[in-house]
């Protein structure tokens, strides 16, 4: 692979240690490859160089070529994005009905118009409560990916079949 092979092609698997890994690890966040063109990568990008490294080197011991492993840490990943309370959330949706009220009062707007303003908050609700993300996601949403559920217990459920982006 042409990412570990300027790190890693002039020196013995066995004498790898978690020295020479955390070197490449900072070499490589730091835009010092060639290939991610000066871009500092993320703690997850280097979590997954991580996980091949450990592969490879389980490969290794299973075959008999080392006896052990250096020790590979992941890095800790971002947190999360803060999420929106219920608060929050409910004037939210107070403030997409005052919109979409509030243009259906205008007497030049289409019908087509008062359509697309219904379908941008059930867009935003989808995206709110349901977790979908703006994009690929809720854009890939069609009436023949939508169905009523009911579970043994009796709730019923909406199921909505999305696209993911990732």
């Amino acid at each position: 692979n042409g990412i570990f092979k300027p790190y890693f092609a002039n020196k013995l698997a066995h004498l790898v240690t978690a020295s020479d890994i955390t070197k490449f690890k900072a070499e490589v966040r730091s835009g010092g490859a060639s290939w991610n063109r000066g871009k500092e990568l993320s703690n997850g990008t280097l979590n997954k160089y991580n996980s091949v490294l450990k592969q490879i080197f389980s490969w290794l011991i299973e075959k008999g070529y080392i006896t052990k492993a250096p020790t590979i840490k992941n890095l800790n990943a971002k947190s999360r994005r803060p999420s929106i309370t219920r608060g929050e959330a409910k004037h939210i949706q107070v403030k997409l009905d005052e919109y979409i009220n509030k243009n259906m009062k205008i007497t030049s707007i289409t019908k087509g118009a008062i359509a697309y303003n219904h379908m941008l908050r059930m867009a935003v609700m989808l995206m709110q409560y349901g977790g979908l993300r703006p994009g690929k996601e809720i854009s890939s949403i069609h009436w023949n990916g939508i169905e009523y559920k009911k579970l043994k217990n009796g709730k019923e459920y909406v199921l909505i079949r999305v696209q993911t982006s990732k």
